[in-house]
C-alpha cells in the first residue's frame, strides 16, 4: 500500500483492529473530511488480505491441529497440511486427496527435490505452497505464526483450479514475498476473451523464459527454469515470442520425462524399466485405411532426441521429415547451384527469410549453396557444413541461413547453444494446408507399401503443451524374429 502518511493512519487505527469495533464505528469518530481517508485504508487493507470486513463473529474460524514439526489447519471448510520442516519429499502428501493444500517451509536445496514431485503432479490434488528460507536452523515457533498468517490471508476458498506458490521468508524485514505462481493445469480453452478474470488468468501465467546476457541482435538468445530447480533449457533463434514458446515446450518436456523415468512402481523394477516411460503408438498397415492405437513404453534416452512441437499436426509433419531423411536414398543427390543471397533478392521471398538474407548481406555479398527435391518431397538446402531439410522449401532455406548467421554473428557467444524452430511450420503453413500436406505424404507411404508406427506423447503443465514422437517401419513379430513389414 502506498499512499501519503499512509504509515501514520496506520500506527494510530492498528490499536482498534481487534473484532470489537464496527467499519462505520470507527469512521464516525472521525470528522467528515477525514472519513475517506479512512475508507480507502480499509478497502486496501481488506484487497491485501490483512483486514477482514465484518463483525467479529462474522470472521472465519480456524483451528489448528499440531503435531511436533506439523500442522493440520482448517480454515474456511478447507483443511491445510503444514509443514513446518521441509525434510523429506514424499509423492504421497503432494496428491493427497483428504487435503485442500500442502504449506511446507524448505530449503533452496530441498526445493529443488520437491520440483520433481510438482512435475508429476495431477490436475486435481491439493495446492502446493512453498516458503523458502535461506537459513537451514529452522524456528518452528516462527514459521508457525508465518504459516497461520499467510493461510489467514490467502483467501484459498476462492481457488478453483490447483495451484502452486512460491514464497520467500526474510527474516531481517521481516518479509514474506510471492515470487512465482501458477495454475498447474491451466485451462486454456476459457481464455477467449478479454474479460478481467480471464486477464487475471493470463497474468498468472509464470515466467519461465528470460534472455540471456549474449548480444540479441542479429539472433536472440534465451533460457527456461524455474527458480530453485537445478536444470533448464537454453537456445538461440529468430523471434523472441517464437523462442520463449519453443523453450517452454522443450522445458517441460524434460522436465516431466526425468521425473517420471525416476519413478519405480516396486523395487523388483529393473534399471533399464525404470528408464522407460508410457506413450501412444499408432499403428498403420498400408492395406487398410484405418489405424490402431496402442500403448507402448519408451526409452528416456531414446525419446530425448525426438522432436518437441506445440501440436499433433506439427509433430506429424517434423517426424515425416525425419523418417524420410533418414533413407539412405535422400542423403544424397545433386542439386542446382546457387548464390543464395541473390536469389533471395530475386524472388518473393518469405519475411523471415529476407530479414535473414538482409543480416547477411552487411557481411557477404556472396553465398553458395545447393539445393534439391528428393522424390518424396524433401527439400534438401545445404551451404558449407550447414545443411536443412523439410517438406516445406522455405522452410529449409530459412533453417540454413539460421545456421550460417549464428556462425557468421555468434561463433563464440553462442558456440554450445542449439538453434530451435524445429517444428515452426505455422510460420509457413495455414492448418489447412499442414492437414494437405499430411495427407499427400501418408498416400506417397501407402503407395511404397510402408506399413509404420507413430510413437507420441503429449505432455501439459502450466498451461503449456507439447507433443514429442518419432515415425519409424513397424516391425512385426514373425516366428520369434523381428521383422520390418517395409518393403
Amino acid at each position: 500500500m502506498q499512499a501519503d502518511q499512509i504509515d501514520v493512519v496506520h500506527e494510530k487505527l492498528k490499536g482498534y483492529l481487534d473484532g470489537n469495533y464496527q467499519e462505520d464505528e470507527l469512521i464516525s469518530a472521525l470528522p467528515a473530511e477525514k472519513q475517506p481517508i479512512l475508507e480507502k485504508y480499509f478497502t486496501a487493507m481488506s484487497q491485501a488480505g490483512a483486514l477482514h470486513r465484518g463483525g467479529a463473529g462474522e470472521a472465519a474460524e480456524m483451528t489448528v491441529l499440531e503435531d511436533g514439526r506439523s500442522l493440520i489447519v482448517t480454515l474456511q471448510n478447507k483443511k491445510i497440511s503444514v509443514f513446518l520442516d521441509g525434510d523429506g519429499t514424499d509423492s504421497h502428501v503432494t496428491e493427497d486427496h483428504s487435503h485442500d493444500a500442502c504449506l511446507r517451509f524448505v530449503t533452496p536445496q530441498q526445493m529443488d527435490a520437491h520440483w520433481k514431485h510438482i512435475w508429476r503432479s495431477r490436475k486435481h490434488g491439493p495446492h502446493l505452497l512453498y516458503v523458502v528460507e535461506q537459513d537451514e536452523r529452522a524456528n518452528i515457533e516462527e514459521r508457525k505464526k508465518y504459516a497461520l498468517w499467510l493461510l489467514g490471508c490467502s483467501r484459498m476458498d476462492c481457488w478453483e483450479e490447483r495451484r502452486i506458490r512460491l514464497y520467500t521468508l526474510d527474516r531481517t524485514a521481516p518479509a514474506l514475498r510471492c515470487f512465482f505462481q501458477t495454475y498447474l493445469f491451466r485451462d486454456n480453452q476459457s481464455k477467449k476473451s478479454d474479460t478481467s478474470e480471464n486477464a487475471a488468468r493470463k497474468s498468472f501465467a509464470p515466467e519461465l523464459v528470460t534472455a540471456t546476457d549474449e548480444d540479441q541482435l542479429p539472433l536472440v538468445s534465451a533460457q527456461a527454469t524455474v527458480p530453485f530447480y537445478s536444470s533448464s533449457v537454453a537456445g538461440c533463434g529468430l523471434e523472441y515470442s517464437l523462442l520463449c514458446e519453443d523453450l517452454e515446450r522443450e522445458f517441460m518436456v524434460q522436465t516431466v520425462l526425468d521425473s517420471e523415468v525416476q519413478t519405480k512402481d516396486n523395487e523388483a523394477q529393473g534399471e533399464a524399466e525404470a528408464e522407460r516411460f508410457s506413450c501412444v503408438a499408432e499403428l498403420k498397415d498400408w492395406q487398410h485405411p484405418a489405424s490402431k492405437l496402442q500403448r507402448t513404453r519408451v526409452d528416456r534416452r531414446q525419446a530425448s532426441r525426438w522432436p518437441v512441437a506445440g501440436s499433433l499436426l506439427h509433430l506429424r509433419l517434423r517426424a515425416l521429415e525425419r523418417y524420410w531423411w533418414m533413407l539412405p536414398e535422400n542423403q544424397n543427390g545433386s542439386g542446382d547451384n546457387v548464390n543464395l543471397l541473390e536469389r533471395v533478392e530475386k524472388g518473393n521471398p518469405h519475411p523471415q527469410i529476407a530479414y535473414l538474407a538482409d543480416v547477411l548481406r552487411t557481411r557477404r555479398h556472396v553465398l553458395d549453396a545447393t539445393i534439391h527435391t528428393t522424390a518424396c518431397g524433401l527439400h534438401v538446402c545445404q551451404s558449407g557444413t550447414h545443411i536443412a531439410y523439410s517438406l516445406v522449401k522455405a522452410k529449409a532455406i530459412r533453417d540454413v541461413l539460421l545456421a550460417v548467421i549464428k556462425d557468421e554473428f555468434h561463433r563464440e557467444s553462442l558456440s554450445g547453444v542449439e538453434i530451435k524452430h524445429e517444428c515452426d511450420f505455422g510460420s509457413f503453413l495455414s492448418k489447412e494446408e499442414s492437414q494437405q500436406l499430411i495427407v499427400r505424404q501418408s498416400a506417397l507411404l501407402d503407395e511404397r507399401r510402408v506399413n509404420r508406427r507413430f510413437t507420441f506423447k503429449h505432455v501439459r503443465r502450466f498451461g503449456i503443451s507439447a507433443w514429442i514422437g518419432e515415425l519409424g517401419p513397424l516391425v512385426h513379430e514373425i516366428n520369434g524374429n523381428h521383422e520390418s513389414s517395409r518393403s
